[in-house]
């Protein structure tokens, strides 16, 4: 029998995970190698910025540039709150008063008696980095990020949309608010509006309908880079686009993992440097490797393709020729010759394919 290796998506109800928590530099690192951590534990803290806004302030009050600083009644480094008058002009021996106001709580970074302006900057906005996992602080590099291992289930799936999200998992019909929604069949249009309108974090399903999910999320999607959308929550789809069902094997971890708390990730990057939508879990079933023996792909393999025209159609492999074919770019690669589902036979590059 012919096979072929190919890369596979990774489907283990118990395996080591490592996750590399990125984090900028000057970040306040919160842990140490060898800590234990919790998925929602925070491993470091950094304050990005706040908007600054620019306040036209000489025109507004009607004075001369030049004569800013005597009207400011606040100075640079000063705090100030929303509503706070910070300059003010007295025309017509006091009768005509104009004023200007601090749009928002923020600091008064610059008074410019060259421009008339001054400008001001919101409170630094606070952000935790959490451990994503439940395990381990292998590594810390400040400026680079903190390493975590996990002895975890982990389900990689095909496409996803959104950043990340940690929750307790639920099936579909659960009360969904703050949680993950499992559905082992096609999410719809109108089931995804209404966990979004219930406050699902997230939601995990065999399929979605392509017209559907751009109607989700308002626009069309660059399917080979997904991750920073805001839908209202995260979605990641195990099978691919139509009406399909999750894949048995899937389906049975994930089910482990109902009622528990799981992380999940809707970064999708099919280019260099491949990203994967995931599901990862506390461990749990055997310690086998639920992807076969060296997931290789084989003449008989039900497999799901990836990239091109046939983007999350399954099929079955019915041929593996030994020497490279010409394909639609005009080059030439070792393919598969897949039966889909309908019956109509495609030649496919065989880094388009996965078991």
């Amino acid at each position: 029998m012919i096979r072929a290796l190919s890369p596979c998506l990774t489907v283990s109800s118990r395996m080591i995970v490592r996750r590399l928590r990125p984090v900028p530099e000057g970040a306040e690192i919160l842990v140490s190698v060898g800590d234990a951590v919790e998925a929602t534990d925070p491993v470091a803290r950094v304050e990005l910025p706040g908007p600054s806004q620019i306040l036209s302030v000489a025109s507004s009050l009607g004075i001369p540039r030049k004569s800013l600083s005597g009207a400011m009644l606040v100075v640079e480094g000063d705090q100030v709150v929303a509503g706070q008058v910070v300059a003010s002009n007295s025309a017509l021996f006091g009768l005509l008063k104009s004023t200007v106001q601090a749009p928002f709580d923020g600091r008064i970074q610059s008074v410019s008696d060259v421009s008339g302006q001054v400008m001001i900057s919101a409170a630094p906005r606070p952000i935790e980095v959490p451990a994503y996992l439940d395990g381990e602080v292998r590594s810390v590099n400040d400026g680079v990020g903190v390493e975590v291992e996990a002895e975890a289930a982990l389900v990689q799936g095909i496409f996803g949309v959104g950043s990340e999200a940690i929750a307790k998992l639920v099936r579909a019909g659960d009360d969904p608010e703050g949680k993950i929604v499992i559905t082992e069949g096609r999410a719809t249009l109108e089931a995804m509006e209404r966990l979004r309108e219930t406050g699902a974090v997230g939601l995990i399903a065999g399929s979605v309908g392509g017209a559907d999910l751009v109607s989700l999320v308002g626009r069309e999607l660059n399917l080979a880079d997904t991750g920073d959308e805001d839908i209202g929550f995260t979605l990641v789809l195990t099978e691919g686009f139509g009406d399909l069902s999750m894949a048995s094997r899937t389906a049975v971890v994930l089910d482990g993992l109902v009622g528990g708390r799981v992380s999940i990730s809707g970064t999708t990057q099919v280019r260099a440097g491949v990203v994967r939508p995931e599901i990862v879990g506390r461990a749990h079933g055997s310690s086998r490797n639920e992807d076969g023996e060296d997931g290789g792909i084989a003449e008989g393999t039900t497999v799901r393709i990836i990239r091109g025209k046939a983007f999350g159609r399954i099929g079955r492999v019915t041929r593996i020729p030994g020497e490279p074919a010409a394909i639609g770019s005009g080059g030439r690669s070792l393919v598969y010759v897949v039966r889909l589902d309908d019956g109509h036979e495609i030649t496919v590059p065989r880094p388009n394919v996965e078991k």
